[in-house]
């Protein structure tokens, strides 16, 4: 028995898009929902979307590293896609996902496997599993990623993770990029931009880098966070310790939305 938590707007649309959002390991929906301050169902209720928060099984994700649950949660995500179109009928053209960290990881597998039900991906302070290199997702699929320099979590510049390597290894954050750039058929990146700060309090920077002219239209963004650590940008810090600084010049909710209202699958 799986589960998920559903935010349906005031106002649905009569064939709403649609945002699925995965927790990290050891979160749950209610966790995530709180990490991003509930941002997406504000700027879902302006048209109509539905914002979902699937559970992982033992608070987790088979996001192909081997080292989550022995689950098939590709087909978890399939059967939840289904069940809510069942109820909402939903615009299969405009199907998203985005996660942090495992959760991350798994929008990226769940893009891998089955691009043909995505629409755009969204990984936050997640990068690649090596696992994944040589899959060959079936349609180009736009992705909007943000990585901190800082992530004491996930390595921006590759590696294993863990203290051993225990939970597998990942490309860097340029590898990543340039992982789906290729699979997208972009050419090469424009030149990496300064964004405008909007918290002068805050140590953190943040860069912004494209690769565009992908196949349909199709393009990879990368957010840099500097100084940013293994948190949502923009969103509620962690309670515990050790993940690094939360950006306040970057809101990733804000981003993440605007990114996927310019792209519907084609």
């Amino acid at each position: 028995e799986r589960t998920a938590l559903v935010a349906v707007p005031r106002r649905l649309a009569r064939n709403p898009a649609l945002l699925l959002v995965l927790h990290a390991r050891g979160g749950s929906a209610e966790e995530v929902r709180a990490l991003t301050r509930g941002g997406f169902e504000t700027l879902a209720d302006e048209s109509g979307a539905l914002v979902a928060y699937p559970d992982g099984v033992d608070h987790g994700w088979n996001d192909g590293r081997g080292v989550g649950p022995d689950v098939d949660d590709v087909a978890f995500l399939e059967t939840l896609l289904q069940n809510l179109d069942d109820d909402f009928s939903i615009d299969r053209a405009r199907v998203y996902v985005t996660g942090i960290s495992n959760g991350g990881m798994m929008a990226m597998r769940f893009a891998c496997d089955r691009a043909d039900l995505v629409a755009a991906i969204a990984p936050v302070s997640a990068l690649l599993p090596r696992a994944l290199q040589a899959r060959r997702p079936a349609r180009s699929v736009p992705v909007v990623l943000f990585n901190g320099t800082a992530d004491p979590v996930m390595p921006y510049d590759g590696g294993a993770i863990g203290r051993a390597g225990e939970r597998g290894a990942v490309l860097s954050a340029a590898q990543t990029a340039s992982w789906w750039a290729a699979r997208d058929g972009c050419a090469r990146p424009c030149p990496a931009t300064p964004l405008e700060v909007l918290d002068s309090t805050d140590p953190t920077r943040v860069t912004e880098q494209r690769w565009e002219s992908g196949r349909a239209d199709a393009e990879v963004v990368q957010l840099t966070i500097e100084g940013g650590g293994h948190t949502w940008p923009g969103g509620q810090p962690y309670r515990s310790a050790g993940r690094g600084a939360t950006s306040r010049n970057i809101d990733a909710c804000l981003r993440i939305w605007r990114f996927f209202s310019r792209h519907p699958s084609r």
